[in-house]
């Protein structure tokens, strides 16, 4: 049975030491179920990965609390579960492609197929297309605090389908590349609306109107950004041009300084990938890492620091966000099967949650958690009585 609009359970999250037992619905109200669960969370290991970080330290007045600091872990947290519905004639399982949250709880994404793509908005009660990107094949990539949405749109029907990078703010559409020949998307952008843009995949830029400005204007690297913080610290995965793709990594880069962020993999094996996915306003940093096993690890890099923040059994983990408060989420799953077998993480105070651990016997499978905005809501994807959905999780007091 697929969810009407509006359906939605709330979830109740906890850890004591008396209790691990499956989760038992202690309130029903006709459209809301809630489910309470004791765990025993999973200790995240300390040791940092080994070699010299670089220098990574945010500007004066950006940093905050480290994500391994002393907040005391809520012994309960309710949550409510719902499953976006989208808009219009578009299916459930049209929505596959993007999601971000913002910190005023508005969801922005992209729905439909292989042939066209909606843009839409929603805050969990409504959800709407963007009607300035309607006539266009779009793909919404990140949203603001302020509003901004950025991404790319396919504006010409053509068997290279060639990206453009837009810029939508109060409704005003700014197609940022005028170059039909460069194939464009902006991936990310921050509160003063400073925008990630890529051309040709590994040439980077920082948008600000009315220019675009290049990560590398030597040319030496190739750089894929893939996320920008407030301070227009941007991180994301580069390497040296005349070097093999592999020699490089996961990258931090400030005011014309760039700098590689070390890999969990070290010695013979420190050839393996790394990603930075998402950077926050203390300067924390989230991705993947290859480490010296063989597997992609789940990282975070804090106070010049890099911790593998581990995974489920032998599966391969991923962090793809992080919000202010150095909340992480992302999934776990084996190898290249992330859609089918994937399960959702957050990382919160040392402790490695599985949220699926909270909604069994309720129908829902949560695959992935694609972002946390600063009032801990996580947007993502997941099957909810085989039938693909968005979900949005809202903290309840």
């Amino acid at each position: 049975m697929s969810p009407a609009p509006g359906w939605a359970f709330a979830l109740a999250f906890g850890r004591s030491d008396d209790h691990a037992s499956g989760p038992r619905i202690v309130g029903r109200d006709g459209v809301a179920l809630t489910i309470e669960l004791w765990v025993r969370p999973h200790a995240l290991p300390t040791r940092p990965a080994g070699g010299s970080p670089p220098a990574l330290t945010p500007s004066p007045g950006q940093c905050g609390d480290p994500l391994y600091g002393k907040r005391e872990l809520l012994m309960v947290q309710h949550y409510e579960l719902r499953a976006l519905t989208p808009p219009g004639s578009l299916s459930a399982e049209s929505i596959a492609s993007t999601l971000r949250i913002n910190n005023q709880g508005v969801v922005a994404g992209s729905a439909g197929s292989i042939d066209q793509n909606m843009a839409f908005l929603s805050n969990g009660s409504w959800m709407r297309v963007i009607d300035a990107l309607r006539p266009y094949d779009a793909i919404v990539q990140d949203i603001s605090d302020a509003g901004h949405i950025v991404g790319h749109i396919f504006p010409e029907r053509s068997a290279q389908k060639r990206r453009r990078s837009f810029v939508l703010h109060h409704e005003r559409l700014d197609i940022l590349d005028d170059d039909v020949q460069c194939d464009s998307a902006a991936v990310a952008v921050n509160n003063r609306g400073h925008t990630l843009v890529r051309h040709n995949g590994w040439q980077s830029f920082i948008y600000q109107q009315p220019a675009l400005y290049p990560l590398d204007p030597t040319d030496a690297y190739r750089l894929q950004a893939q996320s920008i913080n407030d301070s227009d610290h941007v991180v994301g995965i580069g390497y040296v041009r005349e070097q093999p793709p592999r020699s490089g990594g996961a990258f931090c880069y400030h005011n014309g300084t760039l700098a590689f962020i070390p890999k969990l993999a070290i010695g013979a094996a420190a050839d393996r990938m790394s990603v930075a996915r998402h950077i926050n306003n203390a300067g924390q940093i989230v991705g993947v890492s290859g480490n010296i096993r063989g597997s992609r690890h789940a990282f975070l890099c804090d106070q010049n620091t890099v911790y593998d923040l581990g995974t489920l059994g032998s599966w391969w983990s991923d962090a793809l966000a992080i919000n202010n408060h150095g909340d992480v989420v992302g999934y776990s799953g084996p190898p290249h099967q992330r859609d089918v077998h994937a399960q959702a993480l957050l990382w919160q105070q040392r402790t490695l949650i599985n949220l699926n651990d909270y909604t069994r016997g309720t129908g829902w499978e949560l695959k992935v958690a694609v972002d946390i905005n600063d009032n801990g809501q996580i947007v993502g994807w997941g099957v909810v009585h085989g039938t693909p959905h968005v979900f949005l999780m809202n903290p309840v007091a």
